[in-house]
């Protein structure tokens, strides 16, 4: 065997070991690479829906604060408005007794008037047309009163029920407002749940690609390195055969040696011995 075929064949199985050793190597670092792309992936999905709850918390928390402004800034405009009405009524009933008073006045400084016109003139006033006029005018008056008292009490149950109708719509539309705003940000906070989730397992399908990706060329890789390694095998053995195949040829053109008695000869079939008498039969 020639030093460049040893040579060779020692290459050759240096080579298929490498080649073996770094099929290993590839397909364990394949196999980690796509097991670290998928931890994170999971671990991307895990943040994404615990960010996805605190925005959906976030925005109920934040509605549920308008929502309680909003209640109390409708109560008390409500409260304002009947304590307005409640006001504007005893103060409309006091200028309505005032009135009357004044009315009760009047009437009675117009009977002293026509009493003392009436005597100054020399005519009686406690009998006759002269009384029956006085009467007449004091039951105007008492008419006029009770129309006055009639309509001051009609106009204060009127500003009563305005007062009170504009407090009740005031609170029923702070009610409403509240409502809305829970609603609206109940589906917000579900519609950002929902995306955060889709977005989170959109994220563990990525990985568990990535995943299955690292095993398929993890297994690639293993299989070229083998092949490889096979290959260099086989030039190993072409070289060993080479070898074999040098050394049975030069086997074959070795000479004969004659010694006294007997023969040595070395022919085609390699290591066959023959002794014996050359002149024998």
């Amino acid at each position: 065997m020639s030093i460049m075929t040893a040579v060779g064949i020692g290459v050759s199985l240096l080579g298929a070991a490498q080649s073996a050793s770094a099929a290993k190597k590839a397909e364990r670092l394949a196999l980690e690479g796509g097991a670290l792309s998928q931890a994170a992936s999971y671990a991307n999905a895990a943040d994404a829906e615990a960010l996805g709850a605190l925005n959906a918390a976030a925005i109920t928390g934040a509605a549920e604060n308008n929502a309680a402004m909003t209640l109390e800034m409708g109560y008390a405009n409500a409260q304002a408005i009947t304590d307005a009405t409640l006001h504007n009524v005893k103060m409309y009933a006091i200028q309505s007794n005032e009135t009357i008073k004044q009315h009760v006045r009047e009437e009675r400084w117009m009977a002293g008037d026509i009493r003392a016109v009436l005597s100054g003139s020399g005519v009686m006033v406690n009998g006759g047309s002269p009384m029956a006029y006085l009467q007449a005018t004091v039951k105007a008056g008492i008419q006029e009163r009770d129309f006055m008292q009639r309509r001051d009490a009609l106009t204060m149950i009127g500003m009563a029920e305005d007062g009170l109708r504009q407090s009740m719509l005031t609170r029923k539309e702070a009610d409403l407002s509240a409502s809305v705003m829970r609603s609206n940000a109940a589906l917000q906070a579900q519609v950002t749940i929902a995306e955060a989730t889709a977005q989170a397992n959109a994220m563990r399908r990525q990985g568990d690609i990535s995943k299955q990706v690292g095993v398929a060329n993890a297994q690639a890789a293993y299989y070229g390195g083998m092949s490889n390694a096979i290959g260099a095998i086989g030039s190993a053995a072409r070289y060993a055969g080479s070898a074999y195949s040098s050394w049975k040829a030069s086997s074959a053109s070795t000479p004969s040696y004659n010694f006294a008695g007997s023969s040595y000869s070395q022919g085609v079939a390699a290591g066959t011995y023959t002794y014996g008498n050359p002149h024998a039969g």
